[in-house]
């Protein structure tokens, strides 16, 4: 700014821009740090994930309709499976389905059917999520990743990047990227809608099915106390 001379004690440290860590791992960069992404490093070191290449072609933007924690709920429940997605709940063994609530982090384990792609303990797909907006959903064929950008209220972007390690195995868990993401956005945009009616009230969590979503309100409730 010009005639700025005359300004006491400028500048000063507190007058330069916010500085954020970069962690670089197997291919991938995060920014920030945090209890949650150590946990990840530590579970998912055994997956090639500098092996894996970005496909464009699985790159997508998807504006939503519905507040950020609305599609983060969903993407922490698996009970919706079998009557929202019934192409994936093919290819996956809903009743082993698994939610484990950690420090920072939800991991959920999809374990596959006899005749789907899988790794070799039989898991067809490893769900992660890290607060508060940073999904990793691990493969037989490679690494989805999906960001939830706030952009109001009632909307948000979410962005999916894609990186295929084995394109042989796109028959599986994953392989419906699309498909699943228009099944998701039209349950989270009802729920938006419903939840404006004067009638709605919060229910009770669900111990069993809803431990991620449990998780994931005590950690937006404690970092919003600061």
């Amino acid at each position: 700014m010009p005639k700025f001379e005359e300004v006491e004690d400028f500048p000063s440290m507190k007058d330069h821009l916010m500085e954020y860590r970069i962690d670089s791992w197997q291919g991938l960069n995060f920014i920030g740090e945090g209890p949650g992404l150590e946990l990840f490093k530590q579970k998912m070191s055994w997956f090639p994930f500098a092996e894996c290449v970005h496909e464009p072609e699985l790159d997508r933007s998807y504006e939503i309709k519905a507040n950020w924690a609305l599609y983060v709920d969903n993407y922490l429940e698996g009970f919706h499976i079998p009557f929202v997605h019934p192409q994936l709940n093919q290819v996956i063994e809903w009743d082993s389905y698994s939610t484990e609530a950690l420090d920072g982090a939800v991991l959920q384990v999809a374990m596959a059917r006899d005749d789907k792609p899988a790794f070799e303990d039989g898991t067809a797909a490893w769900y992660w999520w890290l607060f508060p907006n940073t999904m990793l959903n691990i493969y037989p064929w490679g690494l989805s990743v999906n960001i939830v950008i706030p952009e109001g209220d009632e909307k948000c972007r979410v962005i999916y990047r894609g990186y295929v390690l084995d394109e042989s195995k796109m028959t599986g868990a994953g392989g419906e990227l699309d498909k699943v993401e228009s099944e998701d956005r039209h349950v989270v945009e009802s729920v938006q809608r419903g939840i404006r009616s004067e009638s709605y009230s919060r229910g009770r969590f669900s111990p069993q099915m809803e431990v991620g979503v449990h998780h994931f309100h005590m950690m937006y409730w404690h970092w919003m106390k600061g």
